[in-house]
C-alpha cells in the first residue's frame, strides 16, 4: 500500500522450506529508475520478513487506460 507506484502484484510464492518469496510487481510507467526502486522496495520487505530471501521482478504497465 505504500508504494502507489505498483499497480498490481502477481506470481506471488512464499517457500517456507528455502525461506524465500517471490513475486512480479507490475510498475507504472512513470518509474524512471527501476534499479533505485526495486533497491528501495528490497529496503522496505527485508526488514519486515528478515529471515525471508526475496526474488522480484519488475513488469512495467504500457496500458494507455488511465
Amino acid at each position: 500500500m505504500d508504494h502507489s507506484e505498483i499497480l498490481q502484484i502477481h506470481g506471488f510464492y512464499v517457500d517456507k522450506k528455502s525461506k524465500t518469496i517471490s513475486f512480479d510487481a507490475v510498475l507504472d510507467f512513470s518509474v524512471q529508475d527501476r534499479k533505485k526502486y526495486l533497491k528501495n522496495l528490497y529496503s522496505t520487505l527485508s526488514p519486515i520478513f528478515p529471515k525471508y530471501t526475496f526474488e522480484i521482478q519488475l513488469d512495467t504497465d504500457y496500458s494507455l487506460t488511465k
